[in-house]
């Protein structure tokens, strides 16, 4: 996905990509091919998709499973406008350096380079990665390029300052990463989450259904505008956490949040971080709504990685949640989401062409 900030990164050689990629991803990758659209003479980042290499050594038929991706990357790229792509593929941390002029998965790399190519879109270059330097899979040592490759630029290099400053974060790898998301013990809120869902079932069949879905929209509103002041959660206390997620099991008051997300793409951040600790303090059957909304978020702000694993844990846990697949789609036509336009008042409405949301909410 794209960049999570509007800030300008200057990325003119490899050195700087390389040092920018463990920010764009919010990981640093292992063993992981990583591919980066641009577009705008390479001025600006469009789409960073990545994927496990050993998902291509473990499959039974790797030839398809590559060309299969090929044609994601590309699907991806195209969509989110991209007109040129870096392809970049990281090795384990334990990876020797390879004999010279042998680099590994140079037929994926070849395919990925001719395929674009014939799909219009031009791969700048493409980079193997492995104990702390790098290679051209472009410029052979035949062609002049060291064998021994180039050093991969230190943490502290410029390029990694900048992205510090501009408020990205590079955790050391994708667990610490889905780490962020591990739910905590909620034995001691699932008595609140119950007492409250009962009060408030007996609530909404009587006749102010209506008025005590604004009350829980006002409630909802509230925390995000004071979230969004102090940029801070400690006051999230247990009874809050619990009303809050039991109102959004609610309808309506999953799509007021969903909408208010849409409607202040300015203040997306703090909202991520409110939906993050709500999905990883409720119990697991008020945890969906709050994944999806922590995916939905994380999306708009260009974290592709951490909207995926939200995303992969709502639908572990329900399936059949329609918000969470209509988001599952928006990922697999690789839509960009600087692009993707606001959501109609009904987000039920199915803004992206030709998908609509099945089965309950």
């Amino acid at each position: 996905m794209s960049s999570p900030t509007d800030r300008p990164l200057r990325i003119t050689t490899p050195h700087d990509l390389l040092a920018y990629v463990p920010y764009l991803v919010g990981f640093h990758p292992h063993d992981s091919l990583v591919v980066v659209g641009l577009s705008e003479a390479g001025h600006r980042i469009e789409v960073v998709s990545r994927t496990d290499r050993a998902d291509l050594r473990a499959h039974t038929d790797p030839v398809r499973l590559e060309a299969n991706l090929v044609a994601r990357l590309l699907r991806a790229l195209l969509g989110a406008g991209a007109t040129e792509a870096l392809a970049l593929v990281y090795d384990t941390p334990q990876a020797t350096p390879p004999p010279a002029g042998q680099l590994p998965d140079r037929g994926l790399v070849d395919t990925f380079t001719a395929t674009a190519g014939r799909e219009g879109l031009r791969v700048l270059d493409a980079l193997y990665i492995a104990g702390g330097r790098w290679w051209s899979y472009h410029c052979p040592p035949a062609d002049g390029c060291p064998p021994q490759g180039r050093a991969v630029p230190e943490p502290a290099s410029p390029a990694a300052t900048e992205a510090t400053y501009a408020g990205m974060v590079a955790l050391p790898d994708r667990a610490a990463l889905a780490g962020t998301l591990d739910p905590l013990d909620p034995t001691h809120l699932t008595t609140a989450c119950t007492r409250i869902q009962h009060h408030l079932t007996d609530l909404m069949r009587g006749p102010d259904r209506q008025r005590w879905t604004g009350v829980m929209i006002g409630l909802l509103h509230q925390a995000l505008e004071q979230l969004t002041a102090t940029d801070q959660v400690p006051w999230l206390t247990e009874q809050t956490v619990a009303r809050l997620v039991v109102g959004l099991r609610i309808i309506p008051v999953r799509d007021a949040a969903w909408l208010w997300i849409e409607s202040t793409p300015d203040r997306r951040g703090p909202a991520l971080e409110l939906w993050r600790q709500l999905a990883r303090r409720a119990p697991d059957t008020y945890r969906v709504p709050a994944l999806f909304l922590t995916a939905w978020t994380a999306w708009r702000c260009g974290s592709g990685p951490l909207a995926n694993i939200a995303l992969q844990r709502a639908l572990t846990l329900e399936p059949t949640y329609s918000a969470a697949g209509l988001l599952d789609q928006a990922l697999r036509y690789g839509i960009n989401p600087r692009t993707f336009p606001p959501l109609p008042p009904d987000p039920g409405a199915s803004p992206i062409p030709g998908t609509a949301p099945t089965g309950p909410v």
